[in-house]
């Protein structure tokens, strides 16, 4: 017997989350499922009048693709043993109410790779729903506590660490190919706290390259040292995957705004089969161990430190790069593998 998931995923400009993008390979299930897919929407309104701009601000966001009737319209249609909600700041609760009563047996899943206490990543609408779901699974393991969003009313939460995308993030060097080989590759936003950090790595004879949104602010492009390489450009697919195969070392920055433990790129980057040099923190350290399967680093200091031991003992780096990849592929991060762990949660 075949069972039904319907995914319903955000977009921006057409793109989807990469826990859609990857649903794609399910070779990883025991059983046969179905895929259907809930057409893409936007999280924001394109409009911008002054009434949807005050919605906004109340974090009760315009639903222009009336994703909220299309999603009930689906369930009268179809029939779901799971419903697949990623983020959900759209959904209203009374929307999640009437799948309820339209489909008793249906399971109604969360997944969120944000923190979603903080106001910026969630709305209104998403805290009222929580009541509604089965499961509430996050990359976030302090959305987990009590005082967070079991306060909320959600019954029951799994977290998760980060994943990857097996069909993009895997090792890769084309023959031909734009993409440069880095002694020290950072991929990510800007943001001043790392941009100190990589500036103090340059400014001590380390060449860093650096790819990302946001790095084309005068504030960068003034104070950055000549050994720092910055690219204000946001690279994706395979280029980001060769950019981060070229690279010696590959840098993982936290965001603090998010309350980061760990992002996506610490399994990306594994996967990849380059070495991680990022931030130290527990969750870190229990995904791959210090100075085995990646590097860790708790200040400027330690970072400098850590890159010319690198530098200096390439069979020693190249051994802790490919001990880390192994234990990524055994540890099983892929996004159908940390599906397959919801599902089995949710029954």
């Amino acid at each position: 017997m075949k069972e039904n998931i319907l995914f319903v995923s955000p977009g921006s400009k057409g793109k989807v989350t990469p826990f859609v993008s990857d649903i794609e390979n399910i070779e990883w299930l025991n059983h046969d499922v179905i895929f259907t897919k809930l057409e893409s929407y936007d999280y924001y309104s394109n409009k911008t009048s002054i009434f949807i701009k005050i919605l906004a601000r109340l974090r009760l966001p315009w639903d222009e693709y009336k994703i909220n009737l299309r999603l009930i319209q689906k369930i009268k249609l179809t029939k779901f043993d799971y419903i697949f909600i990623i983020k959900g700041n759209l959904i209203r609760p009374r929307t999640l109410k009437k799948i309820k009563n339209i489909s008793r047996e249906s399971k109604i899943i969360s997944w969120c790779s944000d923190d979603m206490m903080q106001a910026h990543n969630s709305s209104y609408f998403y805290l009222m729903s929580l009541k509604y779901y089965d499961l509430v699974a996050t990359t976030k393991s302090f959305n987990t506590l009590p005082n967070e969003l079991p306060k909320y009313g959600a019954k029951r939460t799994l977290f998760q660490d980060n994943s990857y995308i097996k069909a993009i993030h895997r090792p890769l060097i084309r023959d031909e190919s734009n993409i440069i080989n880095s002694d020290v590759l950072f991929i990510g936003f800007a943001e001043k706290e790392r941009f100190h950090s990589m500036n103090y790595l340059a400014k001590n004879g380390i060449k860093v390259d650096i790819y990302g949104s946001g790095w084309e602010k005068s504030y960068y492009q003034l104070n950055a040292d000549k050994n720092l390489n910055i690219n204000p450009i946001n690279i994706n697919g395979d280029d980001y995957a060769e950019a981060i195969s070229r690279a010696n070392i590959c840098l993982c920055f936290l965001r603090k705004i998010n309350r980061d433990l760990q992002t996506a790129r610490s399994a990306e980057i594994a996967a990849c089969g380059t070495l991680m040099l990022a931030e130290r923190t527990d969750e870190h350290e229990k995904m791959f161990k210090n100075n085995i399967e990646a590097v860790y680093f708790s200040s400027d200091k330690e970072l400098l430190d850590q890159v010319n031991y690198l530098n200096n003992n390439p069979k020693i780096r190249n051994q802790i790069a490919k001990n880390g990849y192994e234990r990524c592929m055994k540890s099983k991060m892929s996004y159908p593998d940390r599906l397959k762990v919801i599902l089995e949660n949710t029954l």
